[in-house]
């Protein structure tokens, strides 16, 4: 046992495994496929080809998928997926904001609100056609009590016309 030599130490390095979805996101291509856009689309399908169905990921390959996404949207690479909650907030702004867009236009168009005065001619417009229409039910109903007794009279001159030719005969 003179003759021990050292014996050389190797290093073994164990790679870590990192969750995929916290560090990078998760990922709304498969959550929205018809927002998402195409290059975003090919990356992210590329990258799943290249994990398979594994949820985590070693440290190499979490290195090439940043190679490939880009670390930070202004490095100029493919910009990396928004996180759901953002989608849903833009989406939710954008909606707001064609309805406002539209509740405007309903304010400017022909169905906005009416003003004071505006509101205050249409009522005496309408007072206006509730008297001419109630005016002419008058007339209507004068006209036909006359003519009533126009038929009246006559029948009476008709039946006195009668009883006088009677008187006669």
């Amino acid at each position: 046992m003179e003759d021990e030599r050292p014996m050389e130490m190797i290093r073994v390095h164990e790679e870590r495994l990192y969750d995929r979805e916290a560090i990078l996101g998760r990922d709304t291509a498969s959550v929205f496929p018809s927002q998402s856009q195409q290059a975003a689309q090919a990356s992210a399908e590329s990258a799943k080809a290249a994990l398979g169905a594994s949820k985590f990921v070693s440290e190499k390959q979490l290195e090439e998928l940043r190679a490939q996404r880009g670390d930070r949207v202004e490095d100029g690479a493919i910009a990396p997926d928004k996180p759901l909650v953002q989608v849903l907030a833009e989406a939710k702004e954008a909606k707001e904001e064609k309805f406002q867009a539209v509740w405007q236009s309903m304010k400017q168009g022909k169905n906005r609100p009416l003003d004071d005065d505006e509101l205050e001619f249409v009522n005496e417009m309408i007072d206006r056609e509730r008297q001419n229409d109630s005016r002419q039910a008058k007339e209507e109903l004068q006209e036909l009590e006359a003519y009533r007794q126009a038929v009246q009279a006559a029948n009476l001159s008709r039946v006195e016309g009668i009883r006088v030719s009677c008187m006669f005969q």
